[in-house]
């Protein structure tokens, strides 16, 4: 049987505009992989096969959703490090 790996995951919330250079941010500070997710209550409904025109405009904010190994980084280095360079909503 396999121990179980502990990660520490972090939700941060931030206008879609700067989704690239967070992620990067995120990547530098020692993340796997990071994830982008609507807000909540903000996820488009479902594009059905025949709907038709534009799909509508996505939110103005995004929540990137990043992983590390707990044994890597202590949650409050991470925190630092993030409010450090960016502020915004860390969840």
């Amino acid at each position: 049987m396999a121990a179980t790996e502990r990660w520490l995951e972090l939700a941060w919330t931030l206008p879609r505009t700067h989704t690239e250079r967070a992620s990067a941010a995120l990547f530098d500070l020692g993340c796997l992989g990071v994830q982008e997710d609507h807000p909540h209550g903000q996820a488009p409904p479902p594009r059905q096969p025949w709907d038709t025109g534009p799909r509508p405009a996505l939110p103005s904010r995004v929540v990137l959703r990043a992983w590390w190994p707990a044994e890597t980084m202590s949650a409050m280095d991470l925190l630092l490090s993030l409010v450090d360079r960016w502020g915004g909503e860390v969840e």
